[in-house]
């Protein structure tokens, strides 16, 4: 079920939490989103609520749900049946699940038990007139994988857990995270099938970076299609934790990929690339794990982190780690040296010593595509300005390289007495750093 959010301040050209969009594509659809949602009142999604709570819609049996949601089958004859039609099997077969799928009119978005996957046909079809065929296309396929999920939770947990009040952020988070380890897997089938035998890593980068792009304008223009009267949106992540279940849940499926290859296969080459991936992303599962616990595991680490600050392989919690090191180089160069050893989980950090500084050097070398690398490197310059500017640090204009492979970011404290560097480099490398560097200055 899809909660409403907006993107006001970033359409203004601020950069609001640290989920900002990174490309001029990306903002062009929040800015866009906010359009059409601030001319769109909550209570336009229906005009009367049929249930008076989500506990009321999902105690329900099937044959009221139905009813009360005026249920219609899907035709074969109109062009927006058949569009859903398609992408039925694609993902029943994702999920090994078979429900019912019916268009509930002006009722938005929603999963029950036993009735099945409800699509609001209105919205839908506002939307079609708006998008191009592709963006269309992914804006449709993430609904139903986002709603299939919630019919795997169906399955996988009991239906008293699923009611839990403290529990409905993550069971939304674990929705959007799947419902990205599926477009990601099916965007690498057909890209994959289409750069038949020219597979080598450039091609493979370039299929992850348009997949992550498209992925991530099909979340946002997903919020447009509203969420059901009877169910609260105060139950839903906020829009930049849901950006990171879904940038999570990207990177799951590839990982899923290189699982299953092995597991068919055995093959020494596939377990080698699990474990180059594990290496990198420590939370990362490898074969014979339970993919609900796993991604129930991360969902939850996500909505119950208060300051969430996002990196590519959606590991959270570094604004605890980054606000301890620069009070540390407030205080001198012995203080920021004695943090060496923690650094700033989970970044791989060393220690400098050098003529006027000491720093700590971190670097997150999770990114595999040039895009993602720029997302990282936008996520933790957000997430540093969210930290120091409040308490007094001033941020430097951001520096690019004459020739473009370069650009930088600084904050300095106490006339220069102290400095924090966010940076990256262009590269052809597989792995494509993104360092945040800490540096105190000697008296």
């Amino acid at each position: 079920m899809f909660d409403k959010s907006t993107a006001v301040l970033r359409c203004r050209g601020t950069i609001t939490n640290a989920s900002a969009l990174a490309s001029i594509d990306r903002l062009v659809v929040a800015c866009l989103l906010f359009s059409l949602l601030t001319a769109t009142s909550s209570s336009d999604v229906s005009a009367q609520s049929v249930f008076s709570t989500r506990d009321a819609f999902l105690a329900a049996d099937s044959s009221v749900v139905r009813a009360r949601l005026g249920a219609l089958s899907l035709t074969k004859s109109v062009a927006l049946d058949s569009i859903v039609r398609a992408d039925i099997p694609v993902v029943s077969a994702f999920f090994q699940l078979s429900p019912d799928v019916f268009w509930a009119d002006g009722q938005g978005s929603s999963s029950h038990p036993t009735a099945g996957v409800a699509l609001d046909r209105q919205r839908l079809a506002t939307m079609r007139e708006q998008l191009d065929g592709s963006d269309f296309g992914d804006v449709t396929l993430f609904i139903l994988a986002h709603e299939f999920a919630h019919m795997g939770q169906f399955r996988n947990y009991s239906l008293a857990t699923l009611r839990e009040t403290s529990r409905l952020k993550a069971i939304e988070c674990q929705a959007d995270l799947w419902a990205g380890a599926l477009m990601i897997n099916l965007m690498m089938d057909s890209a994959m099938a289409r750069a038949a035998g020219r597979a080598t890593r450039p091609v493979v980068t370039a299929i992850v970076d348009e997949g992550f792009a498209r992925i991530s304008k099909a979340l946002a223009l997903a919020y447009q299609i509203g969420t059901p009267v009877w169910d609260d949106p105060t139950t839903h992540p906020l829009p930049a934790k849901r950006q990171l279940c879904v940038a999570r849940g990207v990177n799951a499926g590839i990982q899923m990929r290189l699982v299953r290859a092995y597991e068919q296969t055995g093959s020494p080459e596939l377990l080698n690339q699990i474990s180059a991936w594990r290496a990198k992303d420590r939370d990362l599962f490898g074969p014979g794990a339970d993919l609900w616990a796993w991604t129930n595991t991360q969902a939850k680490s996500i909505v119950e982190n208060e300051q969430i600050g996002q990196s590519p392989g959606g590991r959270i919690d570094l604004i605890g780690g980054l606000r301890r090191v620069t009070e540390s180089a407030e205080m001198g160069p012995d203080y920021l040296r004695s943090e060496a050893s923690p650094g700033i989980p989970p970044l791989e950090c060393s220690s400098t010593d050098e003529i006027d500084a000491v720093g700590l050097v971190c670097k997150d070398s999770s990114a595999l595509s040039a895009k993602i690398q720029l997302d990282a490197y936008n996520n933790y310059r957000a997430i540093a300005r969210g930290v120091l500017l409040p308490r007094g640090w001033a941020e430097q204009p951001e520096q690019l390289s004459a020739n473009g492979d370069t650009t930088s970011s600084a904050f300095v404290w106490g006339s220069g007495r102290a400095a924090v560097i966010v940076f990256f480099a262009k590269t052809a490398r597989q792995w494509r750093p993104v360092f945040l560097t800490v540096l105190s200055k000697k008296y």
